[in-house]
């Protein structure tokens, strides 16, 4: 079983990537590409981390 504050951290992760894609769906909508692909960037960078975590999982 994955210890509570890796759960919250995985949680907290997951809160940020619902952040980021709202403002990524911004950025495109208003055709801003260098803000687009930095919150692009952070989202796969995120998502990455939450792998690593979920893979150390026994």
């Amino acid at each position: 079983m994955m210890p509570y504050e890796e759960f919250m951290h995985i949680s907290q992760l997951i809160d940020s990537l619902e952040e980021a894609y709202k403002r990524l769906e911004y950025f495109y909508v208003n055709k801003d590409l260098d803000k687009f692909n930095d919150t692009k960037t952070f989202i796969l960078e995120v998502k990455n981390k939450i792998d690593d975590l979920l893979k150390n999982e026994p």
